[in-house]
């Protein structure tokens, strides 16, 4: 049970402080944060296109080897009816590493950033949750 609400409150404000002052620094034209937007609050405004950063070649030299480990794990056990638990920990691992090496970090075109702004807020996870948006021409 949480005794301790003020105190959540700004735990989560703190956090997505320090999370607008990084973006802040990136030069966007505006920034909004709140832990909950109202309804509509993104209308009239378009989603930016980022183009995701590249995978360095010690980036792709990690993500080739573990799906050769993924790979051999599952040729190993592929008649078993059930994992031993290191064997689906480890599996498990492996499918956590490689999901973050697909959510890329994104840049930006530097010309929209001037122009653009973004929402700061906290997902239903309690994740930050930065969402990038671009004012449309004449707004």
């Amino acid at each position: 049970m949480l005794e301790n609400v003020g105190r959540l409150d700004a735990l989560v404000a703190e956090k997505l402080k320090a999370e607008a002052e990084k973006i802040a620094a990136e030069g966007w034209r505006w920034i909004e944060v709140n832990v909950d937007f109202p309804f509509g609050h993104t209308h009239q405004l378009r989603e930016l296109e980022g183009t995701p950063t590249d995978l360095s070649a010690e980036e792709q030299t990690t993500i080739e080897a573990l799906k050769i480990e993924y790979a051999k794990i599952e040729a190993d056990y592929e008649n078993a009816d059930e994992l031993p638990d290191e064997v689906d920990a480890r599996l498990g691992e492996i499918e956590t590493a490689l999901a973050a090496f697909e959510n890329r970090p994104v840049s930006y075109d530097p010309t929209e950033i001037v122009r653009a702004g973004v929402f700061v807020s906290i997902d239903s996870d309690g994740s930050l949750l930065g969402r990038l948006r671009l004012r449309p021409s004449g707004g």
